[in-house]
């Protein structure tokens, strides 16, 4: 019965798609990958220089913790785990 329905098939043009949605769609794709992976950078950077995860999270719009979980490695989750205090920036003037 599939089989009968293959081949008696004949396409309609409604059954056609326009291949430039195709490349807008994998246009856009590409362009949010290419941002989450510099917002990852800048976050590492970030952290690098001593900002908490907690001013980090501010500028994501999230909360410190979802930030961490999301761009954090696994020493920084042992570090929080543990209790370890991480340099702070003063979030006002952006200073240690």
């Amino acid at each position: 019965m599939l089989a009968k329905r293959f081949e008696d098939y004949e396409p309609s043009p409604g059954d056609e798609r326009d291949p430039e949605v195709f490349v807008e769609l994998r246009a856009a794709v590409l362009s949010r990958s290419d941002a989450e992976r510099s917002i990852r950078d800048a976050v590492q950077h970030a952290r690098e220089h001593g900002y908490s995860w907690a001013f980090v999270g501010s500028l994501l719009g999230t909360s410190g913790e979802a930030a961490r979980q999301r761009y954090g490695h696994k020493q920084d989750a042992w570090a929080t785990a543990a209790g370890v205090e991480c340099v702070t920036v003063d979030e006002a003037s952006g200073q240690p």
